[in-house]
C-alpha cells in the first residue's frame, strides 16, 4: 500500500539508507504532488518535503492520530501543546509511566535527519524509545510546525491534572483582609510616612504600620523572623500592600513621602470585593512597576510588557480547580507546557546582565511565578504555603510550595458571579466560645489556627497554651477593630460561631459600641483669625474668600477647608495684606 511503502522510505532514510528505492521524482508521482527540487543539494531534504506536503493533505492527519498508540499519542499531545519545546525530561516522563525503556542503535541516525529534527519531542521520543516502523516517523516533521493547525483541531485543548496535596506549614490566607488596604490609607493619613532614597518605606515605618493594621508578617526566608528582613521586598505582606496601593492609586510616594491619592477615599468607601477587583485589574493592567525589580542578574530591553505575565499567568489559574490545594511544581510544569511564552513576545525583552547568551526558563518564567504568585496571595486571591525546599517553587528566598484559589480569587478571576466570603460558610462551623465575662476561648482542635488568627488580630491576648488561646473582648479590642477598617457587624457576625450561644451581656456591649462609634469625630481644618473685628469684617470681603468660608468659631475667626489655605493667603496678599502661618 502506498502508505505502507511511504513510511518504510522514511524509515530506511532515518537509519542513514542513502539506497533509497526510485527517484525523487518517482516518489513525488506516488504522492501525488508536483516536484520542483529545491536549492539544496541534499536529496534527504527534499525526500522529507515530499513526505511532508503528503501528509498534509486534508484528513491525513487524522487517519495517521487514529492508528497511533496511546503512548504516542501522549507523544504528539506533548509536542503540540508545548509547540515542540517540552524539555526532555517530559519524553522521558511519559516513557517511564507507559513502561518503555530506551534502546540502543541511535547512533546510525542520519546527520540530516538530526540536524532536521533537532531537539523536538517527537523526534526525542522516537531516537530514544521509538521504533523505525511506527507510523510515528509521518509526523516527526512537525518540529517546524507545518501540522500545527491540522493536529491541534484533532488533539484539543491541553489537559492539566493536578495530584492531591497535603501541606504541613501553615497558609498564607489574607481573602479576608482588603481591609488592610483600607488601613494603609488610614495610616499615611494619619502620620507624615517618609520614604528611603530607594523609595519605600524605612524598616521602622513598616514596623508601625503592621502594628496599626495587625496583619500578620511574613519574611521572604521562611527560616527567619519579620524583623530580620533586610530588602522592602523581604516583608511578603507590607511590600505588597504598598506597591498594590500604589498601582490602584490608594496612595502615591512623592518627594519622599507617602500619601493617600485624591481619589482613595472614593475608592475604600467602595464594597470590600469592588475594591478587591479594582486592586487587581490595576495590578494586572499596571505597567509602571515591574517585577524584574526584584529579580537579580536580569534586565528590560526595549518591548519589555510586564503586565503580560500577570495576564497570563491569571488565565492559566482559571483552569485550577477551585479550592483545590494545588502543587506550584505542577503549576509550572502545565504552565511552561501550555504557555512556555506566557511572560515575554520575544526573547530579547530580558536579558541577562552578567552573561551573552539567552535568558531561559529557569533564568527568567521560572523565578518570576512566585513573585506574581505572592502578589496574588496579599490581594487574597490565593491562600499560599510558603516553603523552602526541593519541593518548593522559588526565586532565591520568595518560595511557594503550593496555593488554592480562595472564593475572593473565583469572583476576581471571572470563574463566579458574586462574591460569598468562605469566612461566612466557615465561622458555622464553631471551634471556640464566649463566656459572659468577655472571655474568649479557642482549644486546640482544626479550626484553632483559623480562629487564632482571627482574633489575634483584633482582641486582646491573655494567654495561649497547648491546649487552648484565651482573648479578652474589651475597648482596646473595638478600637483596634475601627482602627483596620472593621466594623462591630464584621465581629459579630464571626462571633455568632461560637459554640454556645453569644451572652446578652456581651451583646448588649456590642451594640452601645456600636452606638457610640463615630458619635465624636477629630479632623484637620484651616483656621483664619484677624486681631479684631473690624479687620476680620474688611478680610471676609476680600472677592473669592467668602466662598471659602464653612463656619464661624468666635467674631474674628471662621474654619475653611483644609485643602483652601493657599488660596486664602494667595487672596489675602493679592489685597496688600499679610498673612502668617501660626502652628
Amino acid at each position: 500500500m502506498l502508505e505502507d511503502e511511504l513510511e518504510a522510505i522514511l524509515s530506511r532514510a532515518y537509519q542513514g539508507d542513502k539506497d533509497i528505492p526510485g527517484s525523487l521524482a518517482h516518489i513525488a508521482h506516488l504522492v501525488g504532488v508536483d516536484f520542483v527540487p529545491g536549492s539544496s543539494d541534499s536529496d534527504m531534504q527534499d525526500l522529507v518535503c515530499l513526505l511532508m506536503r503528503h501528509y498534509a493533505a486534508p484528513g491525513r492527519c487524522r487517519q495517521l492520530w487514529d492508528s497511533l498508540s496511546d503512548v504516542e499519542r501522549e507523544v504528539v499531545s506533548l509536542h503540540i501543546w508545548s509547540k515542540g519545546l517540552a524539555p526532555l525530561e517530559h519524553v522521558h516522563e511519559i516513557a517511564q509511566k507507559h513502561g518503555l525503556s530506551q534502546r540502543t542503535g541511535s547512533s546510525q541516525m542520519s546527520s540530516y535527519f538530526y540536524y532536521y529534527f533537532g531537539s523536538t519531542v517527537i523526534w526525542s521520543f522516537l531516537r530514544y524509545y521509538g521504533s523505525y516502523d511506527s507510523p510515528l516517523w509521518a509526523l516527526a516533521p512537525t518540529g517546524r510546525c507545518l501540522f500545527q493547525s491540522e493536529l491541534t483541531g484533532v488533539i484539543g485543548e491541553m489537559e492539566r491534572r493536578y495530584s492531591d496535596v497535603a501541606v504541613e506549614t501553615p497558609l498564607f490566607e489574607r481573602e479576608a483582609r482588603t481591609n488592610d488596604f483600607v488601613s494603609l490609607v488610614r495610616f499615611c493619613n494619619s502620620f507624615k510616612v517618609t520614604t528611603t532614597k530607594s523609595g519605600f518605606l524605612s524598616k521602622g515605618w513598616i514596623s508601625k504600620l503592621i502594628q496599626y493594621g495587625g496583619y500578620d508578617e511574613y519574611p521572604s526566608w521562611t527560616t527567619l523572623s519579620p524583623e530580620q528582613a533586610s530588602r522592602p521586598e523581604d516583608y511578603l505582606t507590607t511590600y505588597h500592600l504598598v506597591i498594590l496601593g500604589q498601582l490602584a492609586g490608594l496612595v502615591s510616594i512623592a518627594e519622599g513621602v507617602c500619601s493617600p491619592s485624591p481619589k482613595a477615599a472614593a475608592l475604600i468607601s467602595q464594597p470590600r470585593e469592588v475594591l478587591a477587583k479594582h486592586i487587581f485589574e490595576s495590578y494586572l493592567q499596571a505597567t509602571s512597576y515591574d517585577e524584574l525589580s526584584i529579580l537579580d542578574g536580569l534586565r528590560a530591553q526595549r518591548g519589555h510588557q510586564p503586565s503580560l505575565a500577570r495576564r497570563n499567568l491569571a488565565e492559566e489559574l482559571k483552569l485550577c480547580p477551585p479550592g483545590r490545594l494545588i502543587q506550584a511544581l505542577e503549576f509550572e510544569k502545565h504552565l511552561r507546557l501550555a504557555r512556555p511564552d506566557f511572560a515575554r513576545t520575544k526573547s530579547r525583552h530580558v536579558v541577562s546582565t552578567f552573561r551573552k547568551e539567552d535568558v531561559r526558563w529557569n533564568d527568567f518564567e521560572y523565578r518570576l511565578m512566585p513573585i506574581i504568585l505572592s502578589f496574588f496571595g496579599a490581594l487574597g486571591l490565593l491562600d499560599i504555603a510558603w516553603e523552602e525546599g526541593a519541593d518548593a517553587l522559588h526565586d532565591r528566598d520568595i518560595s511557594v510550595s503550593a496555593f488554592r484559589m480562595t472564593p475572593l480569587g473565583e469572583y476576581l478571576l471571572g470563574l463566579s458571579d458574586a462574591y460569598v466570603s468562605s469566612s461566612t460558610n466557615e465561622t458555622k462551623t464553631g471551634g471556640f466560645a464566649v463566656l459572659p465575662d468577655f472571655t474568649t476561648i479557642v482549644p486546640n482542635g482544626p479550626e484553632r489556627r483559623r480562629h487564632e488568627s482571627h482574633f489575634g488580630n483584633i482582641l486582646s491576648k491573655v494567654s495561649s497554651t497547648d491546649e487552648a488561646a484565651i482573648f479578652k473582648i474589651d475597648f482596646e479590642s473595638m478600637l483596634r477593630l475601627f482602627r483596620s477598617g472593621g466594623s462591630i457587624a464584621d465581629l459579630r457576625s464571626w462571633l455568632s460561631a461560637s459554640d454556645k450561644p453569644l451572652p446578652k451581656n456581651v451583646l448588649r456591649a456590642l451594640d452601645d459600641w456600636e452606638r457610640q462609634a463615630g458619635r465624636i469625630r477629630i479632623r484637620e481644618v484651616t483656621v483664619l483669625e484677624c486681631d479684631d473685628e473690624a479687620l476680620f469684617e474688611e478680610v471676609i470681603r476680600y472677592k473669592g474668600l467668602g466662598a471659602l468660608v464653612r463656619e464661624k468659631l468666635r467674631p474674628a475667626a471662621v474654619v475653611a477647608d483644609e485643602d483652601s489655605r493657599a488660596k486664602i493667603r494667595k487672596i489675602i496678599e493679592k489685597n496688600k495684606r499679610f498673612c502668617q502661618d501660626v502652628f
